[in-house]
């Protein structure tokens, strides 16, 4: 940024040529106005103006400098309204040298708070100058304190590049503590860290170096490892007063954090959520992620080991009225195709004699099995052309139930893989227990508590035990965000005492309603800022920190695969308790049949046996009984007598 570099001789000369200044200034005065008119004379922001006679501070040297401003003599009007001054040095300056500038009174400049009160305003308020106020810095090149320039205040900025942070940024030694755990994303932070602090190259380089005959170089970042990275976590990630009034934080990171607030360090270079205790205490850079937080629960078998489930599976394509209409339906077919079968049979008796029926089947029988033939498709047809259109109309129906049917059960299969939990949504969590990480325990702790007032949120120290207290039914669900369900699947958080598949079955509920969103960010001191501000999004703009998430998401990807993929391809096949039902049913069906054949089996062995006349049994033989003639029945018809061949066939 370009300040002026003969303000220190023009304010030691300006002392030694007051009288000579003083005549200059009256006998210019009636000139000022064909030189500069008053109203062409831009004397800067009326909240910050630039010095005036009417200056509280007003000193001899910025007093003839305001004089000559009005009446533009020459070089007496540096920096004492909105100008540009030296555009000549712009090799040193080549921004900052065309933008406007002036000295401003920094009386004017402060924020009056009594006369902004006494007008019945509040601070910020543009109603009136003494509300509000514009940036304002001290000069490197004059030694006073009192003399402050601003580019604010002329509605310019210094410059609109990185050469603005010079002020702030050159000749800097950042202390930053960092995370020297080498888990994800710890080594890219570092990286990214390092790539930020190189975007201020430009600082030192020779030509700028030389021009402005400074010794400029860039900050340096020195890395220094802390112990409390390790310090496990209790509820709550904030930082919370003792006491003695003194801060004790729960965390590691709140620690760190801490320790950036008090200016122990600058710079905090760790995977930390900026959340709001943390944001209380300290300003954070731009968020280098985001973690997004998902209700998940261990998965469920499409059937329920229930004989209730198993049995009632086969009949979930149709509701129970559905079903019901359809036994109403076959029923009232049945009874057509029955009365339209007798219709037939009356007139075809009356017409001709009927055929005797076969032993052992009776004519209500025979109806039986032809209404049974009807039913499944195996009738004859029908003589009748209205039975015809009986049976043209059941089979049209049957066709659109049994592709309903089959329709309605693949749409159920089909969602089944997605609702693999019992909860679809975080509204059905009623009366349950989720598990939660200790540093979101008091969002949702304190965010659903008028909303579901029955769910209780159970604070765990982090989300690798979230698993394991899912399989010991310690929780009815957990929330958990993407990288642990990552990590998660890829048998990062595996261990003893559980089935080494249940980590895979720990799955997203199927809203996947992103519950809470945490941006992931570093603490940062108030001075550094703006500068690092700057350098960090112009480094995430390079995509190093996007570049890392795939390449870390796709090894954990391929852990999955390989860990999991065996489960995950198991749940797209049906199951034995699938299919149990349908089985069951059907073997219900096989053996009502077998029994009715075992029925009619007896039944007929029973009519035949009464049927056969009983034995009697063989008379002694004592005496031959003298044989009696059996007398002969009369014939009803008297043959014909055979007439005999009068003469012998030959």
């Amino acid at each position: 940024m370009w300040q002026p570099t003969k303000a220190c001789t023009l304010l030691c000369l300006s002392w030694l040529s007051l009288p000579a200044a003083l005549a200059g200034v009256v006998g210019a005065a009636e000139s000022a106005t064909s030189l500069a008119p008053a109203s062409e004379v831009d004397i800067g922001a009326k909240e910050c103006p630039c010095l005036t006679a009417a200056s509280e501070n007003l000193g001899g040297s910025r007093g003839l400098g305001v004089k000559v401003c009005f009446v533009g003599l020459g070089s007496w009007e540096v920096g004492m309204c909105c100008k540009v001054y030296n555009s000549k040095e712009c090799l040193t300056y080549p921004l900052s040298c065309k933008q406007k500038w002036c000295y401003v009174d920094i009386e004017a400049c402060k924020v009056n708070q009594q006369l902004c009160k006494e007008a019945h305003l509040r601070r910020g308020s543009r109603a009136s100058p003494h509300c509000r106020d514009r940036p304002r810095y001290e000069s490197k090149y004059v030694n006073d304190s009192s003399v402050l320039f601003s580019y604010e205040t002329c509605g310019a900025l210094g410059s609109y590049n990185e050469t603005r942070f010079e002020k702030w940024m050159t000749n800097l030694e950042v202390q930053a503590a960092v995370d020297p755990r080498n888990i994800y994303p710890n080594a890219m932070l570092q990286e990214l860290a390092d790539k930020s602090f190189t975007k201020f190259r430009d600082l030192n380089s020779s030509a700028r170096a030389k021009a402005s005959q400074m010794d400029v170089s860039i900050p340096i970042l020195t890395f220094e490892d802390q112990s409390y990275w390790e310090t496990p976590a209790s509820t709550g990630s904030s930082c919370s007063q003792d006491e003695a009034g003194g801060f004790v934080c729960n965390s590691g990171y709140s620690n760190c954090v801490h320790d950036v607030a008090v200016g122990k360090f600058d710079l905090c270079i760790a995977d930390m959520w900026i959340t709001p205790g943390r944001s209380a205490i300290a300003q954070f850079l731009p968020p280098v992620r985001f973690d997004m937080f998902y209700l998940v629960q261990a998965a469920k078998p499409r059937t329920e080991l229930t004989a209730g489930a198993i049995m009632e599976r086969p009949f979930k394509p149709f509701t129970p009225w559905a079903w019901g209409a359809l036994g109403f339906f076959v029923l009232f077919s049945g009874l057509c195709f029955l009365a339209g079968r007798l219709l037939e049979d009356s007139n075809r008796q009356a017409n001709q004699t009927p055929p005797a029926a076969p032993p052992g089947r009776s004519t209500a029988s025979l109806h039986a099995h032809e209404v049974c033939d009807f039913i499944t498709g195996g009738a004859r047809s029908f003589n009748r052309f209205s039975c015809k259109i009986v049976g043209f109309g059941f089979a049209w129906g049957m066709l659109v139930l049994t592709s309903t049917y089959t329709a309605n059960l693949t749409d159920i299969l089909a969602l089944e893989r997605k609702q693999v939990t019992s909860l679809q949504r975080l509204a059905d969590a009623e009366h349950m227990s989720i598990c939660v990480d200790q540093e979101a325990w008091s969002h949702f702790n304190h965010t659903y508590r008028t909303v579901l007032k029955n769910v209780t949120w159970t604070p765990v120290e982090t989300s690798g035990d979230i698993p394991q207290l899912l399989h010991d039914a310690h929780c009815s669900a957990a929330v958990m965000y993407q990288e642990a369900i990552d990590s998660m699947h890829a048998g990062k958080f595996a261990g003893e005492g559980r089935p080494l598949d249940y980590d895979c079955k720990i799955r997203k509920v199927p809203s996947e309603e992103v519950l809470l969103t945490f941006a992931v960010g570093f603490p940062v001191a108030p001075p550094l800022v703006h500068g690092l501000s700057w350098a960090l999004t112009s480094a995430l703009e390079e995509g190093t920190a996007a570049t890392a998430e795939i390449q870390h998401r796709a090894s954990l990807r391929g852990s999955f695969v390989s860990n999991c993929g065996v489960t995950e391809d198991s749940e797209k096949g049906l199951d034995w308790p699938d299919v149990l039902g349908a089985l069951i049913d059907a073997f219900i069906i096989i053996t009502l049949g077998a029994c009715i054949f075992v029925i009619l089996f007896l039944q007929g062995m029973c009519c035949k046996r009464v049927s056969q006349p009983t034995p009697q049994p063989s008379p002694q033989p004592t005496q031959q009984p003298t044989p009696q003639p059996t007398p002969q029945p009369t014939p009803r018809h008297t043959p014909r007598p055979t007439l005999e061949p009068p003469f012998p066939i030959e």
